[in-house]
C-alpha cells in the first residue's frame, strides 16, 4: 500500500503560487509523485479552508479564482479530499455566492451528511437543501 499524507496548507499555496525558488519546486515534485502513484496526497477541509483565507487575506485573490484554483489541486491525479466528500460542493458554493468561507463548507457538510444547521446567520437561507433552525 502506498503511503498517504495529508497536506499543508503551505504545500498548496506554494504549487499555486510558484513564488518561491526551494518550496514551488518541492511542492510541484510531490504532486508528480503522488500522479504517478508513488504517494497518494489528501485535503482536508481545514486545509482547504486556510488556502481560501490565505488567498483572500493575503493575496487578495478572488473567490472565483481561489476556489476553481483549489478544486483544480483536488481534482489532480493522486489527491483526494481526505474523507471529506463534500469538499468540492464547499468550495463551488464558496465561488457562486457572497457567503464566507466556513459558512460555505458547514453548508456543504450539512447538506452532505443530511443535517441541519443552528445559526444566528441568516446566510444558510441561501443554500438549497440545507435546513436550518432559528433560535
Amino acid at each position: 500500500m502506498k503511503p498517504t499524507y495529508l497536506l499543508d496548507a503551505n504545500i498548496i499555496i506554494r504549487l499555486l503560487r510558484n513564488d518561491h525558488a526551494v518550496h514551488s519546486a518541492k511542492a510541484t515534485e510531490l504532486f508528480k509523485r503522488a500522479a504517478t502513484g508513488k504517494i497518494a496526497l489528501e485535503i482536508s477541509a481545514v486545509t482547504a479552508s486556510e488556502v481560501v483565507y490565505v488567498f483572500k487575506s493575503l493575496y487578495k485573490a478572488e473567490r472565483a479564482s481561489t476556489a476553481d484554483a483549489v478544486l483544480r489541486v483536488l481534482n489532480l491525479p493522486g489527491v483526494s479530499d481526505a474523507h471529506a466528500p463534500w469538499l468540492a460542493v464547499a468550495l463551488e458554493l464558496y465561488r457562486d455566492t457572497n457567503v464566507d468561507a466556513p459558512d460555505c463548507f458547514l453548508a456543504a457538510q450539512a447538506k452532505h451528511a443530511g443535517k441541519g444547521i443552528i445559526s444566528f446567520d441568516r446566510d444558510f437561507r441561501k443554500f438549497p437543501g440545507v435546513t436550518t433552525l432559528s433560535v
